[in-house]
C-alpha cells in the first residue's frame, strides 16, 4: 500500500514529505544538505495570533495592526491587505550584502508591492525585494529585474540568490531574467515582511507561506528542490506518527489531534 510504503519511509528519516505542511512544533533536521546556511525560516502554519516563529533561529516577526490568518490548501497561510499591514523583523536580522538566498511563496494580483525590505531611505542601498509591473525586482538603489511578472492570482515560489557577478532571479525553481551584479550595503537597518521599510506605502496585497532566508547563495538545484519539496530538510514533530496523519489527510481523513499528540500510534500499525 501507497501510504504504508509513505509511512516507513518517514519513520526512516523523521522528514516532512514534499507538499504537506508541517505541523506547529516541526523543527530543522540540521544534517540535511538544504539546510546549510539557513538563517531564518518562516513556515507561517500558526494559524493564529500576531506573530510568526523563527524555527531555525530567534527572529520572531511581529505583527504591525492586524493581518488575517486564512485557510490554503495545505494548511496557514496569511493575508496582507496593504492597509498598514505588515510584519517586523528583529534588530540584526538579515544585514548581508552578498552571498545570501532570500525564498517565500507568494499569491496576489496587485503589482507594486513589497514582499521583503531593508530598506529605509529612498537614498540608500539596502535591499527591497518587490513587485514592477507584477515582476519581481531587488533594488539596492539600482534596478535588477526578474523576467516573468506573478501577478496571475496563482501561488508561486520567487527566490533571488545574491551572489556578486552571478546572482539570479528564480520563479517557481527555474532561473528567472539574466544574471546581475548588485551592490549592496550592509547599514543596521531592520527588516519588514509585506511594506517598505521607510513607511506604509507599497504594501503588499495578497498570500504569504514559507518564507526562508540563507546566508549563503544557494545553488541552481538547491533552488529548484525547493520549490519542489519545499519542507524537505523539516522534520516532523511526532517521528512516527506524521507521515500517517499526512497519508490520512491526503486521503480526506480527519484524525484527531489528541490521537497524534499520545502514544496512540506508537509506530507499529502499518
Amino acid at each position: 500500500m501507497v501510504i504504508g510504503r509513505q509511512f516507513r519511509r518517514d519513520r526512516k528519516s523523521g522528514l516532512w514529505t514534499p507538499n504537506r505542511r508541517p505541523p506547529l512544533q516541526s523543527r530543522v533536521n540540521w544534517q540535511h544538505p538544504i539546510s546549510r546556511g539557513l538563517v531564518a525560516c518562516y513556515l507561517m502554519n500558526e494559524g493564529g495570533g500576531n506573530q510568526i516563529f523563527d524555527i531555525a533561529g530567534n527572529y520572531t516577526g511581529v505583527f504591525r495592526n492586524i493581518l488575517s490568518w486564512v485557510a490554503d490548501q495545505d494548511g496557514p497561510a496569511i493575508y496582507f491587505d496593504g492597509t498598514n499591514t505588515s510584519i517586523t523583523l528583529p534588530a540584526g536580522f538579515a544585514k548581508y550584502t552578498d552571498k545570501f538566498t532570500i525564498s517565500n511563496w507568494i499569491k496576489t494580483t496587485t503589482d507594486g508591492r513589497h514582499t521583503i525590505s531593508r530598506r529605509k531611505l529612498s537614498t540608500a542601498t539596502e535591499y527591497d525585494f518587490y513587485l514592477n509591473s507584477g515582476v519581481p525586482r531587488l533594488y539596492p538603489g539600482a534596478v535588477h529585474d526578474a523576467a516573468t511578472a506573478v501577478t496571475d492570482g496563482l501561488w508561486h515560489n520567487t527566490a533571488v540568490v545574491i551572489n556578486g557577478t552571478n546572482s539570479q532571479f528564480y520563479l517557481d525553481g527555474k532561473p528567472d531574467g539574466n544574471t546581475f551584479n548588485p551592490t549592496i550595503n550592509g547599514d543596521a537597518q531592520d527588516v519588514r515582511i509585506g511594506s517598505w521599510n521607510g513607511g506604509n506605502n507599497n504594501e503588499f496585497v495578497g498570500w504569504m507561506k514559507n518564507m526562508l532566508v540563507f546566508n549563503q547563495a544557494k545553488t541552481a538545484s538547491e533552488v529548484t528542490q525547493l520549490y519542489r519539496e519545499p519542507y524537505c530538510f523539516i522534520e516532523s514533530p511526532w517521528p512516527n506518527r506524521g507521515a500517517l496523519f499526512e497519508a490520512a489527510a491526503a486521503g480526506g481523513i480527519s484524525m484527531p489531534v489528541a490521537m497524534l499528540q499520545h502514544d496512540h500510534f506508537n509506530g507499529g500499525i502499518l
